[in-house]
């Protein structure tokens, strides 16, 4: 069975910089993984919280492989 998890790609003012933020608990699938995105605003304010100067986020399910793929440190959101 394939797990879903949720990042978060965080921009910074002035610079290039993206940070990538893995939540920590996974899904059983995209949709729900999908729904909880939708269904849960509060992740914006978790991630205002971690990074209070950011000046944008957005959200994407990925695959274990995904994250190999992407080297993600694993942040609670």
């Amino acid at each position: 069975m394939i797990e879903w998890f949720i990042i978060a790609l965080v921009y910074f003012p002035n610079t290039e910089r993206i940070e990538v933020k893995q939540m920590m608990d996974s899904f059983t699938g995209k949709q729900e993984c999908l729904y909880y995105i939708e269904d849960t605003p509060e992740l914006v304010n978790d991630v205002q919280i971690m990074e209070p100067n950011n000046n944008g986020v957005s959200f994407m399910c990925v695959t274990q492989d995904e994250i190999k793929r992407l080297k993600i440190k694993r942040k609670s959101v």
